[in-house]
């Protein structure tokens, strides 16, 4: 449940999925925007020490302050990471883009299907047996998942082999007159481009890194919660008392 909220608002991929893509991208450009705010116009290791300190003993104001610029700056590398992934996840395009520079200006592109032989309609081979010969050839495998195709599908099922790394996978393809192996696409084959999209969730969610990469994306995730939070109290307290100037200001002119 929490899964499909976070990747398309409990709502249908076509739908909700493009909002969270479209929120992401102005959380991003946001984040970019709130960095210059943030850049001192003095370049004295005084003015970055006064951007980089939570002043704790200070009126409310000042502290809410503080605790949306300081932390903000900290976390905003990491955050900017996790959002230019979930783009990747949210927008072909971002997608494309990503792989067309990674791979050095190759396009993605699906090679099609090709038989060894002319395909013969038998009874469809059990999964049970698909499972039995993917775990034979990758014996040490972490996990072995299977999904089966279309039953006018020439192919049987798509298995995703997973090693103890979450994107160091294997894909084959079981065909489904003979139930023996179609294709396959190791991790090593792969181009760069390949590899760095195969491995975009674990850095999505900090996994790439291990247990601490996903507690510095744990904590980059919780600052990013805070800071609609108390950016509205700054854009409240300015606003209010904006509009507390205007009144006294058009109370000045009205005459006695």
């Amino acid at each position: 449940m929490v899964k499909y909220l976070h990747w398309s608002l409990w709502l249908s991929t076509e739908v909700g999925q493009p909002i969270v893509g479209a929120s992401t991208l102005i959380f991003l450009v946001m984040l970019i925007s709130g960095l210059v705010l943030w850049w001192p116009g003095s370049k004295s290791k005084k003015a970055f020490k006064q951007r980089l300190t939570v002043k704790w003993g200070a009126k409310f104001k000042r502290l809410n302050y503080d605790l949306h610029n300081v932390p903000g700056f900290y976390i905003s590398m990491i955050s900017a990471v996790v959002a230019l992934t979930g783009l990747v996840m949210a927008f072909r395009w971002v997608l494309a883009l990503v792989y067309f520079i990674a791979s050095g200006g190759e396009t993605a592109e699906t090679p099609p299907v090709k038989l060894e032989a002319p395909v013969v309609q038998t009874a469809s081979t059990p999964l049970d047996e698909v499972f039995a010969s993917s775990r034979s050839l990758y014996p040490e495998a972490a996990t072995i998942g299977l999904f089966g195709a279309a039953q006018d599908s020439l192919v049987l099922a798509y298995v995703k082999v997973q090693d103890d790394v979450y994107y160091e996978s294997h894909n084959l393809l079981y065909e489904r007159a003979t139930g023996k192996p179609l294709t396959a696409q190791h991790h090593e084959d792969r181009n760069a481009g390949e590899k760095l999209l195969y491995m975009n969730y674990d850095i999505h969610v900090g996994a790439i890194l291990g247990l601490p990469g996903k507690i510095l994306a744990f904590l980059a995730s919780l600052v990013c919660s805070s800071l609609p939070v108390t950016g509205f109290l700054i854009w409240f307290g300015k606003t209010r008392k904006l509009v507390k100037e205007t009144v006294k200001l058009k109370a000045e002119q009205i005459p006695a």
